[in-house]
């Protein structure tokens, strides 16, 4: 029978509990936009910001990417 059709006993290894950016780079990475990324950026912003309900993560998401533009 070919090793591939076999079951290991080898549990998979368990994912780290690091919590990466919503743009999925690294730490310290440099995200590249465009004016018109960051311009949709603020209108969704601007949107979620005036919505009922629980957005509190999103908002702190968006001004966090925001903030960074700026500096």
């Amino acid at each position: 029978m070919s090793k591939a059709f076999t079951k290991e006993d080898v549990d998979p290894p368990e994912r780290s509990g690091r919590v990466r950016s919503a743009s999925g780079l690294p730490p310290g990475a440099t995200n590249y936009i465009t004016p018109g990324g960051a311009a949709r950026l603020r209108q969704e912003l601007a949107s979620i910001g005036g919505a009922e309900g629980d957005h509190e993560q999103s908002i702190a998401e968006l001004e966090r990417i925001l903030a960074m533009l700026c500096s």
